[in-house]
């Protein structure tokens, strides 16, 4: 038999149909599961552990000499307690002469209140000074001897503005008396004058003695005269020195008005000046500003002189939560939310053995760093690029990140059966889930874009 007609009568293999049927049925499956099937999306930054409340750095805002140090790399404080001291010597006797100053400016608006009250009083009795309570028995002393010179000066002009007054009221009654007894003179003389006038036309008297009566009686009006300006003189010199005797009294009141709003805008600025001072002087005494343990202290001698914003120490909080400090690239940031479920993968034990840590995204930054002047877990090949990269607008907008922080579950991890403590600085790598994806599209995607870029010229 021909062998073509051997070939077609021999009936086929069933190995051969069965694993046809078997490749086909595999082929389909996958394709199903393909279609069907979905891979979660990860996103895989860099990062480390560190405390919630992070490491704090100490740094003085003054500078100066140190002249204490309390603490040594390792020591445990106390939020508050004082860690080192600068010399305080010239903050000390600035805040010491603005509390000598504030002292003497209180004392003064007491006093000067005290004189208002007592030119007010027509006796001129010594009002009681209200000091304020802090205000030491030496300055006390003072401005009451201030406040009694004060007054003296006062009652010393008013005494002699009043016996001036005196003289001036006697000479008005005076003259009041003599106008009014030159007044009768006046009647008498006149009717003298009368007399002799008479006698002389009768032929018994003389014409000379009628010339006399008449220069008496002209010399008594003239007087009179006289007395009645001298009279208007004193009247109106009364009228100034009682008008003297009231400026006086409220010029004095007016100084010491003005004086007393100058000492006490004086007051509110020393008060400012002080509360400067106060903080100045305070700076001198670095505090610890978190519980924790002293690490990179960087002073070790009394008379090292420190910068303004040198850091000094670091203070590593002993307790807290723990998170991961990652950094995100500029390519995944738009897919970061809030939330997403991360799983933690730490550097020091293979998660291939240990597993992973679960997390959750606990904050995203929205403004980037960059890489280069980030914290030190960042990837190393950032390193290994050309210093002239760093140079290069394109390079630099590459090389930004977004700080994130991821919240873990537990703070532990088990290896071979004991628990671990996870320990700040621990370098991890994060896996941030991001979303889903059909495993069909991992084929598909490269076919569109080759579709979508042919047929087109630059």
């Amino acid at each position: 038999m021909p062998s073509a007609l051997e070939l077609l009568q021999t009936p086929p293999s069933p190995i051969a149909t069965g694993f046809i049927v078997f490749i086909c049925a595999l082929f389909t499956f996958v394709l199903v599961w393909a279609y069907f099937g979905w891979i979660d999306i990860h996103v895989v930054a860099p990062g480390k552990i560190q405390f919630s409340g992070r490491s704090k750095t100490v740094q003085p805002l003054e500078s100066g000499r140190i002249t204490a140090i309390y603490v040594l790399n390792g020591s445990s404080v106390e939020r508050g307690s004082v860690l080192a001291e600068l010399d305080a010597t010239e903050t000390s006797a600035d805040r010491e002469s603005q509390q000598r100053d504030l002292m003497s400016f209180k004392a003064e608006i007491a006093r000067r209140r005290a004189a208002v009250a007592t030119a007010a009083d027509p006796t001129l009795k010594l009002a009681t000074i209200d000091f304020p309570p802090e205000i030491p028995p030496q300055i006390r002393a003072r401005e009451q001897n201030v406040l009694a010179t004060g007054i003296l000066h006062l009652g010393a002009s008013l005494d002699a503005a009043r016996a001036q007054l005196a003289e001036k009221r006697a000479s008005k009654e005076r003259l009041a008396l003599n106008i009014e007894s030159r007044a009768k003179l006046i009647a008498l003389t006149k009717e003298r004058v009368q007399m002799r006038e008479d006698l002389e036309k009768k032929g018994a008297g003389s014409r000379a003695l009628v010339i006399e009566a008449e220069q008496q009686y002209e010399q008594q009006v003239v007087a009179q005269t006289a007395d009645r300006g001298q009279l208007l003189e004193a009247e109106a010199a009364i009228e100034s020195i009682e008008r003297r005797l009231a400026e006086t009294v409220a010029q004095f009141t007016a100084d010491q008005t003005k004086d007393l709003a100058d000492a006490e805008r004086k007051r509110d600025r020393i008060e400012q000046d002080l509360i400067k001072a106060q903080a100045k002087n305070d700076r001198t005494q670095l505090t610890a500003p978190i519980t924790g343990t002293v690490q990179q202290l960087n002073i070790t001698t009394v008379g090292q002189v420190v910068t303004s914003g040198q850091s000094l120490m670091t203070i590593v909080p002993l307790e807290g939560a723990i998170e991961v400090s990652s950094l995100i690239e500029n390519k995944d940031i738009g897919f970061i939310e809030v939330g997403q479920p991360a799983a933690i993968k730490v550097d020091a034990f293979p998660f291939t053995r240990y597993g992973t840590i679960d997390g959750k995204v606990a904050d995203v930054s929205r403004d980037a760093v960059d890489e280069s002047a980030s914290t030190s877990f960042s990837d190393a090949s950032t390193a290994t690029k050309p210093r002239n990269a760093a140079n290069d607008p394109q390079s630099r907008a590459k090389n930004l990140v977004f700080p994130a922080t991821i919240a873990v579950d537990k703070p532990t991890i088990d290896i071979d059966g004991k628990t671990v403590p996870l320990t700040p600085g621990m370098s991890v790598s994060v896996e941030i889930k991001t979303g889903q994806r059909r495993a069909i599209d991992y084929v598909l995607s490269p076919l569109r874009e080759v579709v979508s870029k042919t047929a087109r010229e630059r």
